[in-house]
């Protein structure tokens, strides 16, 4: 009996922990001007730009969705873990059925993997492409990699410039 109080106040603070720190804002200033960029610990999206909770800049653990999409200027740092995810700068793990993204560093696991020459880390997949400059480890069934020992090649390519 005490137990199951004990977890239930355990529960009910972490709840309450994420609801503070997903209204937590942080202050990036440069030369010209100050911008305010709001950062969250949990986003959870159903569609992109249509329905989010909450509407932060970004993320900074899980970023949770049936479709994910964060703009060129802001980032999720930990999982990105979605249906179809279109999320600039990822920076852990990108894990959806298709996977698009630039400037990115990580894995990225899926049906589809796509990078730019801005990314770096491994794609896992049955189709993974990216752009010449990337620095990538391949493994799938069809790899495209602009910079790979081959542009194309099957089950496994990597970066040689």
């Amino acid at each position: 009996m005490v137990t199951k109080n004990i977890l239930k106040m355990v529960l009910v603070l972490i709840i309450a922990s994420i609801g503070t720190l997903s209204s937590a804002s942080q202050v990036f200033t440069d030369n010209s001007d100050a911008k305010v960029a709001t950062i969250t610990p949990i986003r959870i999206c159903l569609w992109p730009k249509k329905w989010q909770w909450p509407k932060s800049d970004s993320v900074w653990g899980l970023n949770l969705g049936i479709g994910n999409s964060i703009g060129n200027n802001n980032y999720v740092a930990g999982v990105d873990l979605a249906y179809l995810s279109f999320t600039n700068n990822v920076y852990g793990l990108q894990a959806s059925a298709v996977n698009v993204s630039t400037g990115s560093r990580g894995v990225q696991i899926g049906l589809w993997n796509q990078g730019t020459e801005d990314t770096s880390g491994m794609q896992i997949g049955i189709i993974n492409v990216a752009q010449k400059g990337s620095k990538q480890l391949q493994i799938g069934l069809w790899n495209g990699l602009g910079n790979g020992f081959l542009p194309v090649f099957p089950i496994i390519n990597f970066s040689v410039r």
